[in-house]
């Protein structure tokens, strides 16, 4: 198989060869993930929503009418995906992403923390969440300096990330504002933490520049760009992901020498010839990629 520029590296050779070119060039910069698709299979955002709406606690004006809270109240997580699936193809992606953000507003946090925890627990019990590796071996050796950016809930990001060793204070995700103990109905200063605003939340929290950053979506394109080091794209096949393009977004924009990336199932590391962007660039593939 003809690599070009791109060396194919087994998940330890992966492991080391980043952390070794971290003492060498990283200069104590931090390191960026986002989460789901990058550290974990499935969407920790989708999993809550699920616990939070059988809950029968979300107040009827946050969900589209066709969402009966008695129908949802045992609604099994499968079914739920399948309707959530038939509504963002009525309301758009993006716009089901967002409802889902606002539908802890009214919950006392405690409430809310407790669902929460509950239902990621039994997901990731049920192998509806599972941990993705060796980019997991990577954060919980570099947790001291790392960073999560997702435009997923904050507080169900949080959940999860601290078996890793991560605080929520280097969680940055979409949060609602916290009115008395009570998530109220707008953003938080950091907004929809989602493509562009994940750099500028990391802007606004003086991290302009870092050595490493991980993520699976165009979403994430913006904040890898304050890479100085390493951007580790994860890339997984379509199939009715809407957010799988990080693909499309590398093959119009990488050097032509590196084109075309590899099609294979693996991890790949090739060096930037460009003067500007990171060192080095690396693709993780998830299933081998089928030209359309």
């Amino acid at each position: 198989m003809h690599l070009g520029k791109w060396k194919l590296l087994s998940a330890q050779e992966a492991v080391a060869w980043v952390n070794e070119t971290y003492t060498q060039i990283g200069g104590g910069l931090p390191w960026i993930f986002d989460w789901d698709g990058t550290l974990m299979r499935g969407d920790v955002g989708t999993q809550a929503a699920w616990g939070l709406l059988r809950s029968g606690l979300v107040s009827p004006d946050r969900i589209p009418v066709e969402w009966k809270p008695s129908i949802l109240k045992d609604m099994n997580f499968p079914d739920f995906e399948k309707m959530r699936h038939e509504q963002a193809i009525k309301m758009g992606h993006q716009e089901i992403f967002e409802m889902e953000t606002t539908l802890m507003s009214g919950f006392p946090c405690d409430v809310a923390r407790s669902i929460v925890e509950k239902i990621l627990e039994m997901a990731i019990g049920m192998g509806n969440l599972r941990r993705l590796e060796p980019m997991g071996e990577l954060l919980r050796t570099h947790a001291a300096n790392a960073y999560v950016v997702s435009g997923s809930p904050k507080l169900s990001v949080e959940t999860v990330a601290r078996d890793y060793g991560l605080p929520p204070t280097r969680v940055y995700a979409t949060e609602l504002n916290i009115v008395d103990g009570v998530y109220g109905e707008s953003h938080g200063p950091h907004g929809i933490v989602w493509a562009e605003q994940k750099r500028k939340v990391l802007e606004m929290e003086k991290i302009p520049e870092v050595y490493f950053v991980a993520g699976d979506s165009t979403g994430d394109w913006d904040m890898m760009q304050l890479s100085k080091g390493v951007i580790w794209g994860v890339l997984w096949p379509r199939k009715g992901n809407p957010w799988a393009t990080l693909r499309e977004q590398l093959e119009t924009s990488l050097d032509e020498s590196l084109l075309p990336l590899p099609s294979r199932a693996g991890i790949y590391m090739a060096e930037n010839p460009e003067k500007t962007g990171p060192r080095y660039w690396v693709v993780e593939i998830h299933e081998t990629h089928q030209v359309e």
